[in-house]
């Protein structure tokens, strides 16, 4: 049996739709990085996110220029906190109300570019991102073991005074806020990552 040599003219439409969505198969892992990272911007924009974002590669070269410098806190970091409500009463005890334990992984990166830091803070919650969100910025004091750490929030900032431990590179922030007749204590500790921890 002998098959036509033209096909009907709805298989030829169907053939291009095909040609049509192959193509865009095709293109799309080429075009993908540079739809995607707007897809994402647009969606921070529309949850009302204010994060600034940087890219991997911004990341890969801020790690690249980092000095051997003993006092710099550049480096990964395991983030735990605590909470705790402490009471004006002696005869109260102070009360744990949360405690999270090396609940996130974060890396401080050196910002030579923005004048009002010294560090940023960018967390490694997932793999294969595009673009990470600054979630923190670190200011040195003057003598590089006492620091000021900003942790940003979505609609709001918490400031904490962070000390360094010289011996174990421990980075530990306090702040405090009165409530009731009793004192709320936030502490975040970061515990600096050897290379085989990650």
């Amino acid at each position: 049996m002998r098959l036509p040599l033209r096909l009907p003219r709805a298989s030829r439409a169907n053939m291009r739709k095909w040609r049509v969505g192959l193509l865009a198969l095709c293109l799309s892992p080429m075009l993908g990085g540079c739809g995607m990272d707007y897809i994402l911007r647009s969606y921070q924009q529309r949850a009302g996110m204010t994060y600034e974002l940087i890219t991997f590669n911004d990341l890969a070269r801020r790690y690249m220029r980092k000095q051997a410098d003993p006092l710099a806190i550049e480096g990964f970091y395991s983030v735990s906190r605590e909470v705790k409500r402490q009471f004006t009463e002696k005869a109260r005890k102070d009360k744990l109300l949360d405690k999270d334990e090396n609940y996130q992984m974060v890396a401080l990166f050196r910002d030579t570019q923005a004048g009002d830091r010294d560090y940023i803070e960018v967390p490694l919650e997932r793999d294969y991102q595009l673009s990470y969100a600054i979630r923190g910025e670190v200011k040195a004091g003057a003598d590089r073991n006492v620091f000021v750490y900003t942790h940003i929030l979505r609609k709001q900032r918490e400031t904490y005074t962070m000390v360094r431990d010289s011996e174990t590179g421990i980075l530990e922030g306090v702040r405090t806020e009165e409530r009731n007749g009793s004192r709320i204590v936030y502490r975040i500790i970061f515990t600096p990552l050897s290379s085989g921890q990650r």
